[in-house]
């Protein structure tokens, strides 16, 4: 009886131990901006360290209430952001494609738009200088948002 136990112990010692890598591979990392019109992460040095395959955005946007002095209207009016993930590396950085999320004009702190998208390209190495562009339309309107980044 106790080889018989101490054989089940070790395979499933030894089950846990093979699906462990895979368990925790996946990479997530976070991201948060204000915009009135571009964010850009490399000019801001905000890099996402990702896996290579297929990345995903997952968050949401909102306006938060402000404009510039200069914004017409006295609501948002609602508009489409551009989120495009690139790769630094020496010569030209590498684009991934974008994705677009709509944020309605009714979108506030309490009701807020959420994206769940996946980037068009693969992601082709393990790296730690992603970064993200997110643009919106020069209009005034403060947009917040804030997600999450994930590869396999």
């Amino acid at each position: 009886m106790k080889p018989r136990i101490f054989t089940i112990s070790m395979m499933l010692l030894i089950s846990i131990v093979m699906l462990t890598p895979i368990i925790v591979s996946a990479i997530s990392s976070s991201y948060s901006y204000n915009a009135v019109y571009i964010v850009d992460g490399k000019a801001n040095g905000i890099y996402h360290t990702l896996n290579k395959g297929t990345a995903t955005i997952d968050g949401h946007a909102f306006y938060n209430g402000s404009k510039e002095n200069w914004a017409d209207g006295i609501t948002p009016p609602g508009e489409t952001v551009t989120y495009c993930l690139y790769r630094e590396k020496t010569g030209f950085d590498t684009s991934y494609g974008c994705v677009n999320h709509y944020v309605s004009k009714n979108n506030d702190k309490s009701n807020v738009s959420k994206i769940k998208e996946s980037f068009p390209s693969k992601l082709d190495s393990n790296s730690s200088k992603y970064y993200l562009v997110i643009v919106k339309s020069n209009n005034g309107w403060k947009i917040v948002g804030s997600g999450k980044l994930s590869t396999p």
